[in-house]
């Protein structure tokens, strides 16, 4: 990994009410208070995966 990366690590959620699939933080403190994007429920939300993504900042230059 390049001085120019980091890797980001976060939860899946999918709500069973609305059918919509969705990633939060998983530096997010308080995955409790988790709720749809969507519908704003949070009775509805199965926690599917959790998973990291490496992201690399270009310069302009390259």
């Amino acid at each position: 990994m390049g001085s120019n990366s980091y890797v980001h690590h976060f939860h899946v959620y999918e709500c069973t009410r609305c059918i919509v699939t969705f990633a939060v933080e998983m530096a997010f403190e308080d995955q409790s208070v988790v709720s749809c994007p969507i519908c704003q429920c949070n009775d509805q939300l199965d926690d599917i995966s959790s998973g990291a993504m490496e992201l690399d900042r270009r310069n302009d230059d390259e």
